[in-house]
């Protein structure tokens, strides 16, 4: 019988969602849904093996009566495990709160969606909670339901930030009926938490090619459903939970000469040197000292992103390390007429070059520290800052050959710490 009432109350919202209203003259598209962000800014983070409830937020100036509501979000089942739906103060008095739970696999992890329907009901105080005039008295932001996850203990989930996001698969997905169920509010804009600039915290998600097609899951309604919208936009916010990072037992990470102190400018120096000449420079404890040296907690050290991260420690201007988006952008190394250039849509930091056998050259950018060393058949040169500079996004000319050279390797970094792709281009 229950299946029987849920399935019933889809077909109804489906044939609302078809119809041709449109919205009241007066509406004004002031709405926004947020899913939070649990363990993030200057928190240490959410603990592994513990349940979390993170909260999804409805936020406006003001609000007409909401009659129902269609959400849909998405998530990574490895990492978070659902357990529950609970009612906030929105759905106090709601007649139906039904959601169901499944899980794909064949993606890069386990994709977890959860589509969650609420209908406030004729007789329902929660429908009277709603109205404008309750809006303006209380505040602008009702706090709608509780996601409760269980937050997994595998340590490879440590010092990750675990997206939850607000997810479209079909037009009648995110979508909120209102003034008395006679309209309704689809997306307008969706955005992400932006963890590189704390004065503009959200950025718009757009896919590449600017379009909402059937297979965009996180960008909004499909462009396809637009001819079935009515008088109401609405702002989605994607949220997530951030795992605290768990610290090595022996080694403070960023403290590479083993001295009890952290992120000295000698630690980044020695770090530096490991680049030109090799773990030889370990000469205290040179398993310790490895260790030490994954500061960006990406498990993959050292690395020139690693160095990066450590150097915007020492400025003072770092982002959470599970905040780093890694391999999501690539740097091209164009060689032309024995010139080097490195050419990125976004900035880069630390960076370097290897070349078959002993070159000579010239920089040709030189905001930067520059060490090199010919060892072992190669010429190794390296650019890292000990103060806030970088490749700007775009084409940077950055070495001049003295004659035709053979590069073997480029490893390089975005300016926060985040390691990047690299093709070389001849």
């Amino acid at each position: 019988m229950a299946f029987f009432a849920a399935a019933l109350l889809m077909v109804i919202l489906g044939l609302q969602f078809c119809t041709s209203s449109t919205g009241p003259e007066d509406f004004d598209a002031g709405w926004s849904l947020k899913i939070g962000i649990l363990g993030g800014d200057e928190s240490i983070g959410v603990f592994q093996g513990t349940y979390v409830n993170l909260p999804i937020f409805i936020i406006a100036d003001s609000l007409p009566q909401i009659d129902s509501f269609n959400l849909k979000i998405s998530y990574n089942a490895d990492a978070l495990t659902f357990i529950d739906v609970e009612p906030g103060e929105m759905l106090h008095g709601w007649e139906d709160l039904i959601y169901t739970s499944k899980v794909y696999s064949g993606y890069d992890t386990l994709l977890g969606v959860l589509d969650m329907t609420g209908i406030a009901g004729t007789n329902s105080s929660g429908s009277e909670l709603m109205s404008i005039s309750q809006i303006e008295a209380e505040t602008d932001s009702i706090h709608v339901l509780d996601l409760k996850f269980w937050v997994t203990d595998d340590r490879v989930y440590e010092c990750h930030f675990v997206p939850v996001n607000f997810f479209w698969e079909d037009c009648g997905d995110n979508v909120i009926y209102y003034g008395p169920g006679n309209y309704l509010a689809i997306s307008e804009h969706v955005y992400r938490r932006n963890w590189t600039d704390p004065l503009d915290p959200y950025v718009e998600t757009i896919p590449e090619d600017g379009t909402i097609d059937e297979d965009d899951h996180i960008y909004g309604i499909f462009d396809s459903c637009q001819d079935a919208s009515a008088g109401g936009g609405i702002d989605f916010y994607h949220g997530g939970v951030d795992i605290a990072c768990a610290q090595p037992i022996d080694v403070a990470v960023g403290d590479i000469n083993l001295n009890n102190i952290s992120y000295e400018l000698t630690d980044l120096f020695l770090l530096a040197e490991y680049f030109i000449s090799g773990e030889s420079v370990f000469t205290i404890d040179r398993a310790k000292q490895l260790r030490a040296s994954d500061t960006n907690h990406d498990r993959i050290f050292p690395t020139t992103a690693d160095l990066q991260y450590m150097n915007r420690v020492i400025m003072g201007d770092p982002i959470g390390t599970s905040h780093l988006e890694h391999f999501a952008d690539t740097v091209n190394v164009i060689i032309h007429e024995n010139v080097i250039s490195l050419e990125s849509l976004i900035d880069l930091g630390a960076t370097l070059l290897v070349f078959e056998g002993e070159i000579g050259f010239s920089a040709l950018y030189n905001d930067f520290n520059i060490k090199s060393a010919y060892k072992d058949g190669e010429t190794r040169i390296l650019f890292y800052s000990i103060d806030q500079d970088k490749f700007e996004a775009g084409t940077t000319p950055v070495l001049q050959l003295a004659a035709p050279a053979d590069l073997k390797s480029c490893e390089s970094s975005g300016y926060y710490g985040n390691m990047v792709f690299s093709k070389i281009i001849e």
